[in-house]
C-alpha cells in the first residue's frame, strides 16, 4: 500500500499499518494506477535493466588441485575457463590442449572448451605440468602403457593353448558303442 504522509512524503507500507495511519489522520492512501499485471512488468523490467550485466568473455586459469586418481591422490594439473556462469575444466597431456579433430564441412576441439586454448595459458599449462611433483604419474595416467596388460593376455592365450593341445574331445563321427543302440 502506498500513502502520502501529511508532510507529503510518499511511502510503501504494509497495508495494515497504512490503514491505521490513515484512519488516525496521519497519512493519506494513493490509489494504484494502471493493471497490476503491467506495473509488475514495469518494475520487473527496470530491475532487470538496472541489474548487473553478465560478462561473457572467457577468462582462462591453470588450476593444481590433489585429485584422487585410482587409489593415489595427484597434483593434477588443470585449464579452467570460465564464461558467464560456467565453469569448465580440462586435464590431459599438454600437447594435446589444443587438439582439433576434423572433417568435411566441421570440426571440434577436443579439450571441451569449443574454442581454441590461448597460448599463454597453453605455455602455463606445460610449465604446471612438468613442474608436478607426480610428472610420471600423470604421463601414465594420461598415455597408459599396455605392455603389462599385452603380456598378461599373452600369457593366458598361452595358457588356454595348452589345455587346448592336452585334453581330448571325442570323436562323434565314429560309430557310437554298441551298447547305446539298446532301448
Amino acid at each position: 500500500m502506498k500513502i502520502r504522509y501529511n508532510n507529503g512524503v510518499e511511502v510503501h507500507v504494509r497495508p495494515d499499518l497504512g490503514r491505521e495511519l490513515v484512519r488516525a489522520g496521519l497519512a493519506v492512501e494513493i490509489p494504484p494506477t494502471g493493471n497490476l499485471l503491467e506495473r509488475q512488468r514495469e518494475e520487473l523490467h527496470k530491475r532487470i535493466q538496472a541489474g548487473p550485466q553478465t560478462d561473457f568473455t572467457a577468462r582462462w586459469s591453470i588450476v593444481v588441485e590433489n585429485r584422487r586418481c585410482g587409489t593415489a591422490f595427484l597434483d593434477l594439473p588443470e585449464i579452467v575457463t570460465r564464461v558467464g556462469g560456467t565453469v569448465t575444466r580440462w586435464f590431459g597431456h599438454w600437447k594435446n590442449c589444443n587438439a582439433r579433430v576434423e572433417w568435411q564441412g566441421g570440426g571440434r576441439w577436443l579439450n571441451g572448451f569449443g574454442r581454441p586454448v590461448p597460448d599463454e595459458i597453453c605455455e602455463q599449462y606445460k610449465r604446471a605440468w612438468k613442474r608436478s611433483k607426480d610428472f610420471e604419474n600423470l604421463k601414465q595416467l594420461v598415455e597408459p602403457s599396455r605392455d603389462e596388460e599385452n603380456h598378461k593376455m599373452a600369457e593366458d592365450l598361452a595358457r588356454k593353448n595348452r589345455l587346448d593341445a592336452q585334453t581330448t574331445v571325442p570323436n562323434f563321427e565314429a560309430a557310437p558303442p554298441a551298447d547305446w543302440a539298446k532301448d
